[in-house]
């Protein structure tokens, strides 16, 4: 079975001032089991070069199809499409041309069962894309930090801009997303675990 996605990107100044539009076509063959064919698309969660997926890195037997099915997946919360691909073989980590992974994907959105699958599963929670930001600094953006942090997500990270995800939280002022990380931060530590 086959078909063809069509992608929008979009650059814009701020959320609200869009630039550019590009408009794409990609083939995509479903593997072993069926791929949901369409998604009701929601915006990612903007900020922190999360607005598009671009596929460029493909891991050993890994297509550019599946790797860019797995990110979607992540990103609309379509946990069945997420466990049917990983069971197909598509790696857990594989990073599109932005060096972003279905964690990514998945801590941006806030969504939950899809990090916890991630995690139980293998997925590097300290996994960086280019701008290195990890999981936990896009989870930032929402106030679903403490399964990341308690995975083992290093708090102190510091991305191109020389920024923790703490300070990517400070500079957005969501102080109920700092009790979030201040909370798993003293469970862990309660537990005797160090914390970086």
């Amino acid at each position: 079975m086959g078909g063809v996605i069509i992608a929008v990107h979009y650059t814009s100044v701020s959320p609200a001032v869009a630039v550019a539009v590009t408009v794409t076509a990609v083939s995509i063959t479903i593997l072993s089991s069926p791929i949901a064919a369409t998604r009701q698309k929601e915006p990612l969660v903007s900020g922190m070069g999360a607005d598009e997926v671009t596929v460029e890195q493909t891991p050993s037997g890994t297509t550019s199809e599946s790797i860019e099915a797995l990110l979607e997946a992540a990103r609309y919360d379509d946990l069945d499409d997420v466990m049917s691909l990983a069971s197909s073989g598509v790696s857990l980590d594989s990073k599109d041309s932005e060096g972003r992974t279905a964690l990514h994907m998945a801590s941006a959105n806030g969504h939950c069962s899809i990090v916890e699958y991630l995690i139980r599963n293998g997925a590097d929670v300290n996994a960086s894309n280019v701008e290195k930001n990890t999981p936990l600094h896009w989870a930032c953006l929402n106030d679903r930090v403490k399964t990341l942090i308690l995975a083992g997500a290093t708090v102190s990270a510091l991305n191109s801009h020389e920024r923790t995800p703490i300070d990517e939280v400070v500079c957005r002022g969501k102080m109920n997303v700092i009790d979030a990380i201040n909370e798993a931060v003293a469970q862990l530590e309660l537990t005797g675990t160090t914390v970086s």
